[in-house]
């Protein structure tokens, strides 16, 4: 299933947190010029001179850190395993809870 052979545990940790540091550092500098053009900014409160900066950054690093994360039970044997019954479960969830509502219309 993997495309390494198994690694040890303190290698894996390494790879996944300079891919999720390369990510979030990647993608940040164009996630807050994104925002900038929506003009979702705001005053930062806890300075002193108040700098306008992007808001909603915090995706840029969920974006990274969760990139990191799945490299890492991918690259381990035993998680790779459960992560593929896991989205299969969560697929079959969606699939069920899901399904599409055909009554456009108001009450019957």
């Amino acid at each position: 299933m993997t495309i390494l052979p198994q690694l040890p545990l303190y290698v894996i940790a390494i790879i996944c947190g300079l891919l999720s540091f390369s990510v979030t550092r990647l993608f940040m500098p164009k996630i807050i010029q994104k925002l900038e053009e929506a003009d979702i900014v705001g005053k930062d409160i806890h300075k002193s001179w108040k700098p306008v900066v992007a808001e909603m950054g915090g995706f840029g690093i969920i974006f990274g850190f969760v990139i990191g994360m799945f490299s890492g039970i991918y690259m381990h044997d035993i998680l790779a395993f459960t992560l593929v019954g896991t989205f299969i479960k969560v697929k079959i969830l969606f699939a069920f809870h899901c399904r599409p509502s055909f009554d456009v219309g108001g009450t019957t």
